[in-house]
């Protein structure tokens, strides 16, 4: 499970990595969608998606960030989804490689556990 707050992070992240500018990051119950993405630049999420798994909600959340650049599901906006998942996929992997091979998650990212943060 994720907070609410690092949720609407990872959101500001990809949006940063994509180029794009929400207005505004909703957290809501939806009923039949896990994401939207409105013609005034609000991207809303549902609450769900907190419980579910890093590529899914990484899925969502590209998805509906690229909405930003790309109203349709057309076949660049289907690329363009395509390209940024495989990117995430790809550094969280490397994020997982990195923790395996002797490091440790601290506030300042990543460092090797000899390390001693002060």
């Amino acid at each position: 499970m994720i907070t609410p707050e690092d949720f609407k992070k990872d959101v500001r992240l990809w949006a940063k990595k994509i180029g794009v500018s929400p207005k505004e990051i909703i957290l809501r119950k939806m009923r039949r969608e896990l994401g939207s993405c409105s013609s005034k630049g609000i991207v809303t999420f549902d609450t769900s998606l907190l419980e579910e798994p890093m590529e899914i909600r990484l899925k969502v959340i590209i998805h509906e960030l690229l909405h930003l650049r790309h109203q349709n599901h057309g076949r660049l906006f289907k690329l363009l989804v395509e390209a940024y998942l495989r990117e995430g996929i790809s550094e969280m992997k490397e994020f997982l490689d990195n923790i395996q091979e002797g490091y440790k998650i601290t506030e300042l990212g990543i460092l090797p556990e000899e390390w001693e943060v002060v």
